[in-house]
């Protein structure tokens, strides 16, 4: 997600069951390989901070089992940021949403011709697809 957020330059970007604050996995988690309790370094590894901030059209998409979905309804209810589209997928969880998203995304960049992305999704496009696997 930073990539979207450092520059307009790329044509879309595509997330995959973001945390909003990764201080939610806390100090035992091994994920995390600085101080939990400096508010700074968990601001700049925070998505739900800079959402704002984001120039590249962000994709934020998980399943809406498990994982991290109310992370994507956070940052959903956190932005009016026109750049970013939050896509849950209803039915899939955290890891069975990729395979088959994966695949659809992969067809659409391949036919994102022009000077400007065509690239488009929606909620409803992402669960007939995770269905139709």
């Amino acid at each position: 997600m930073l990539v979207a957020e450092s520059s307009p330059r790329f044509r879309n970007v595509f997330a995959f069951g973001p945390v909003a604050d990764v201080a939610g996995y806390g100090h035992d988690s091994g994920f995390l390989p600085f101080n939990v309790d400096d508010d700074g370094e968990v601001a700049v590894r925070s998505p739900q901070y800079w959402l704002s901030s984001v120039k590249s059209p962000l994709w934020v998409i998980e399943g809406s089992h498990q994982g991290n979905i109310s992370s994507l309804y956070a940052m959903q209810k956190a932005t009016t940021n026109p750049n970013i589209h939050f896509l849950p997928v209803k039915g899939a969880n955290h890891f069975d949403v990729l395979a088959p998203t994966n695949k659809l995304i992969a067809e659409k960049i391949r036919n994102d011709f022009g000077a400007r992305t065509n690239i488009k999704m929606t909620t409803v496009e992402l669960i007939d697809n995770f269905f139709k696997k």
